[in-house]
C-alpha cells in the first residue's frame, strides 16, 4: 500500500485494476502457476474484454501471512490499526529454514510488514523487511570435506557451497531489488558473533564490506547503512512486546528512522504529509523472534514520531494495541514456519521417489524444491 500510494496517490474507484502482473507482486503470490496462465491470456484480450474478466472475480490471488485490525483512538479520533505481514515464495529451493539466497538474491524466509493507521482524516504507513543472510550458506548435520564448514558444539555445520564471488553477487541482486522499490537501504543484522553464527555473521560482514567499497550512491542512486545489532534471544523475552521501547537499541539506528520518514496522507486534501524514503533490511539467523521484535521497535518508533511532528499526543492504548500485533504476528509467522518445516520433513522421503519421474515438469522446480530437511532455529 506504501508504495502505491506513494506513486499514484488515493484513487477514490470502485473500479478493480490487475496489479498482480507486475515483477513485485509475483514474488508473494502463493498460486502463481494457478494463475499465471490466466493472466498472460487475460493480456491478450482488448480492454472490454478485460473488464468482464476482472468483474468475474476469477482471478484470485493467495498471499500467505498474517493481517489483522484493531480498533483504537488517536486523539479525539477513532482509527484503525492493522499489520500485514507476507511471506515471499520467489526464491528457487528451500523456502523456509536454515538457508541463505539464491543466484536471483532471493532469499529463505523473506516477509513484508506493513503497519497501517487510518482514521477519516489522515492514512499512516510504514513497511518494514526481513529475511535470511543474503549470501549462499545451509546449515547441515550431515559431515563433509567438499565445502567449507563451521562446525558448531551440537555437531551443525555451516556450509559456504558457493564462492565468495558468486554469494556478493547475489547480494549485489538482492540490495539493488530493495532499493529499486524502496529507495535508501538499511541493514540491520542481528546474527550472533558466537558459534557456527558468529562464523556467518564475520563472513556477512566482509560480504557488506565488499559490496560498500565497490558501490557508491553516485552510481546507483540510493544510500546503503549497515549496523550490527547482536540483541540476545534472552533479552528479547526479558524486554517483552509492551509499549516501552528499548533505548539503547532504538539509538543504533535512529538517525535512519527520522531519514527514511513514513508515508502520511492527508484524506482532506489528498496531499502528502510525508512520505517513505528508505526501508529497514533486518535478519537474525533465520529471521523469526528477534527479527520480529526488532521490527517492533522501529515501527513504534516511527509511529510516535509521525504524530509527534504533527502535534497529537498518543493515547498508551495505541502503543499496548500495537505491540499486541507484533507479538501475534510472530506467532503466527513462526507457527507457519515451523509447521511448513514439519510437513516439509514428512514429504522428504516420497520427494526422492517422485525427483526422477517429475525432473522434467515445473512442480518439481516450485513445489518439490521447499521439499528439505529443515528446522528453524532462534535459539540465540
Amino acid at each position: 500500500m506504501t508504495s502505491n500510494i506513494q506513486e499514484r496517490g488515493i484513487v477514490k474507484s470502485g473500479e478493480f485494476k490487475l496489479m498482480a502482473d507486475s515483477e513485485y507482486f509475483r514474488r508473494f503470490m502463493w498460486n502463481g502457476f494457478m494463475t499465471n496462465e490466466l493472466i498472460e491470456s487475460r493480456k491478450r484480450m482488448s480492454s472490454s474484454e478485460q473488464k468482464i474478466i476482472d468483474k468475474s472475480g476469477l482471478l484470485v490471488i493467495i498471499i500467505r501471512g498474517y493481517a489483522k485490525t484493531v480498533n483504537t483512538r488517536i486523539g479525539n479520533d477513532e482509527a484503525l490499526l492493522t499489520l500485514i505481514s507476507k511471506q515471499s515464495c520467489a526464491k528457487e529451493g528451500p523456502l523456509f529454514g536454515d538457508w541463505g539466497s539464491d543466484g536471483n538474491g532471493y532469499v529463505s524466509n523473506y516477509l513484508e510488514s506493513e503497519i497501517i493507521i487510518y482514521t477519516e482524516k489522515f492514512c499512516l504507513s510504514y513497511i518494514l523487511l526481513r529475511g535470511n543472510v543474503p549470501m549462499y550458506w545451509e546449515l547441515d548435520n550431515n559431515f563433509t570435506t567438499k565445502n567449507f564448514l563451521a562446525v558448531a558444539a551440537n555437531g551443525k555445520q555451516l556450509i559456504f557451497p558457493r564462492s565468495f564471488e558468486a554469494s556478493q553477487e547475489s547480494l549485489v541482486r538482492h540490495i539493488d531489488r530493495i532499493a529499486s522499490q524502496y529507495g535508501d537501504v538499511h541493514i540491520l543484522n542481528g546474527l550472533s558473533d558466537k558459534s557456527y553464527k558468529g562464523v556467518l555473521n564475520a563472513s556477512f560482514e566482509e560480504q557488506i564490506k565488499v559490496f560498500l567499497q565497490n558501490r557508491s550512491m553516485e552510481d546507483n542512486g540510493y544510500k546503503v547503512l549497515y549496523t550490527h545489532v547482536p540483541i540476545t534471544a534472552s533479552r528479547v523475552k526479558k524486554i517483552g512486546y509492551s509499549g516501552q521501547n528499548p533505548y539503547d537499541i532504538i539509538s543504533l539506528f535512529s538517525k535512519s528512522i527520522v531519514n527514511f520518514g513514513a508515508l502520511f496522507y492527508d484524506n482532506s486534501s489528498n496531499s502528502f504529509i510525508g512520505k517513505q524514503l528508505g526501508v529497514f533490511r533486518i535478519n537474525s539467523f533465520d529471521s523469526l523472534s528477534k527479527a520480529n521484535f526488532l521490527s517492533k521497535v522501529i515501527s513504534q518508533e516511527v509511529i510516535s514520531l509521525a504524530f509527534r511532528d504533527i502535534g497529537i499526543e498518543l493515547d498508551r492504548d495505541v502503543f499496548t494495541q500495537h505491540a499486541k500485533l507484533w507479538e501475534e504476528n510472530d506467532y503466527c509467522i513462526s507457527k507457519l514456519t515451523l509447521n511448513f518445516a514439519s510437513t516439509t520433513d514428512k514429504l522428504h522421503t516420497s520427494h526422492k521417489s517422485l525427483k526422477s519421474t517429475l525432473v522434467k515438469s515445473n512442480i518439481t522446480k516450485k513445489y518439490f524444491g521447499g521439499v528439505v530437511e529443515s528446522k528453524p532455529n532462534e535459539i540465540a
